[in-house]
């Protein structure tokens, strides 16, 4: 597995004081400085990984001021949203209402889908199948995987349908 960036740690190491509620929404997050201490890197690094919490809607940088927690509503990154929601322990809730979201893209994408069906795209739909049944065994990669398909399903709808 490749090890993960500074800038990958120290945004990690930030969401995850979030997550637990050391740092609340509306709370400011330390500052460049003394987050650089913490995690022993660079205010360049921390600057690089507060602008990947930033593009995913979870802190709003406001020069002079500093980086803010935003409300959860803001949030782009669904597996972020889902880590928030599972420390809270309403991660059942979450599912469910994936499940129905999915089913309502799912069934119009599949009818989309089928009239431009490639021999290629059939082939990479076995695979994605096989994955699916071979992460059945494995809970945590069964969840990875709905994650993945979200977060695509997610950045599909920004890009394809809300764009236009």
């Amino acid at each position: 597995m490749a090890r993960k960036s500074l800038v990958a740690e120290v945004a990690d190491a930030l969401l995850d004081r979030i997550v637990s509620g050391d740092l609340e929404v509306g709370a400011a997050l330390p500052s460049e400085a003394e987050i650089g201490e913490t995690y022993d890197v660079s205010r360049v690094t921390v600057r690089e990984a507060l602008r990947v919490l930033t593009t995913q809607g979870i802190v709003r940088v406001t020069s002079g001021i500093g980086s803010i927690v935003t409300p959860l509503e803001q949030w782009q990154s669904l597996p972020a949203i889902l880590r928030y929601r599972s420390a809270r322990g309403d991660d059942g809730d979450v599912a469910t209402q994936l499940l129905s979201v999915r089913r309502m893209f799912e069934t119009e994408a599949a009818a989309l889908a089928a009239g431009r069906l490639t021999a290629a795209a059939l082939d990479e739909l076995a695979e994605c199948v096989e994955r699916m049944r071979s992460g059945a065994e494995d809970p945590d990669r069964a969840r990875s995987a709905m994650d993945h398909h979200m977060q695509q399903t997610m950045d599909d709808l920004h890009a394809f349908v809300l764009a236009r």
